[in-house]
């Protein structure tokens, strides 16, 4: 068995500094580009802040201008509310009295 190994020195030599090369572009690409990732992050970040801030404030404001009428608002939805669940009960506590009277003028 006969191997022939042709192996050019040079070109090894060539092969091996072009993937030198190659992996510190690489690797400075891969900075550049977190780094790029890591200050848009940031600025996002920034700005989402800012942004909740001036939702908040508008709210605040809002609700500091309409607060007579979200009072008053409020009040009726808490008072119909109340009235249904007493209109509710009472309508079911009439409804099990009447089916236990039924109930018992069966049962003679």
């Amino acid at each position: 068995m006969n191997i022939d190994l042709n192996i050019n020195k040079e070109e090894i030599q060539k092969n091996l500094q072009n993937a030198i090369i190659n992996s510190v572009i690489g690797d400075e690409i891969k900075k550049q580009i977190e780094s790029t990732f890591s200050n848009t992050y940031e600025l996002s970040n920034a700005i989402k802040k800012q942004v909740e801030a001036c939702t908040q404030r508008l709210i605040k404001d809002l609700i500091e201008e309409h607060k007579e009428d979200l009072t008053k608002l409020l009040r009726e939805q808490i008072t119909d509310e109340l009235l249904k669940k007493i209109n509710d009960s009472a309508f079911d506590a009439f409804m099990d009295k009447m089916w236990n009277k039924l109930k018992a003028a069966r049962s003679w």
